[in-house]
C-alpha cells in the first residue's frame, strides 16, 4: 500500500520515536559540516516549528520539543545548501 509505519526514509534521515509524545528526535547524516534547517509542518502546509543548527559531517541528532503541538501527523524537512530530506512523524497526546 506504500505506507510504512517507520519514518526511516533512508539511512540519511531517522525520526523517532514513532508515535511521539513530547519530544521527537531527528537524526540525519551530512557529507560535510554546514548549517541545517529543520522545519516541521502540519498537514495544511503551515510551518509549526523550526530551528537552524550548525551540523557536523556525519550523524547529527536533534531533539525537538513538540509538547505544545496537537496530536496528528506532521511533515519534517531537513535542508542544507546541498541536501534536502523529508519524513513524517505522528504525535500522540
Amino acid at each position: 500500500n506504500g505506507i510504512r509505519s517507520s519514518s526511516r526514509v533512508s539511512d540519511a534521515l531517522r525520526i523517532y520515536p514513532q508515535p511521539a509524545g513530547n519530544t521527537v528526535n531527528v537524526s540525519f547524516n551530512l557529507n560535510q559540516t554546514g548549517v541545517a534547517t529543520v522545519t516541521m509542518y502540519d498537514m495544511a502546509g503551515n510551518a509549526v516549528l523550526g530551528t537552524r543548527i550548525s551540523a557536523l559531517a556525519g550523524e547529527n541528532t536533534l531533539p525537538l520539543d513538540v509538547n505544545l503541538l496537537p496530536a496528528g501527523r506532521y511533515l519534517l524537512k531537513v535542508q542544507t545548501d546541498n541536501m534536502h530530506l523529508t519524513g513524517t512523524c505522528v504525535l500522540v497526546k
